[in-house]
């Protein structure tokens, strides 16, 4: 709607990012579910902190509107790789995938 004021974006805390990858992954059935949520939802993060939570490629990045959006995308892509079937870092492998452990769940809304 023109003159309609944009949101501005703020990008997510660490922990927010395991959040909505510990939901996709849990209600996924992925096998060590937390363990993977926290390493790839880590990758992500970490990814997109360095080239300052912009999208886009081949010289036309642009500022990222809905980081939810692009975790799920993200985590969707991982379980169709086959992310049970690979081998965990040792540093994650440790990590408990107790329902128990994980953060209160929401409901996300996009």
């Amino acid at each position: 709607e023109r003159g309609a004021k944009a949101i501005a974006f703020t990008p997510p805390q660490r922990d927010e990012v395991i959040t909505v990858y510990a939901q996709i992954f849990t209600d996924s059935k992925v096998k060590h579910a937390r363990a993977w949520a926290e390493w790839e939802a880590t990758k992500f993060f970490d990814h997109y902190t360095a080239n300052g939570w912009k999208v886009g490629g081949k010289g036309r990045l642009t500022p990222m509107k809905n980081w939810q959006q692009a975790a799920t995308r993200w985590a969707r892509k991982c379980i169709e790789d086959g992310i049970s079937d690979k081998r965990l870092p040792d540093k994650y492998a440790q990590t408990s995938a107790a329902p128990a452990d994980f953060p209160k769940q929401r409901t996300l809304v996009f």
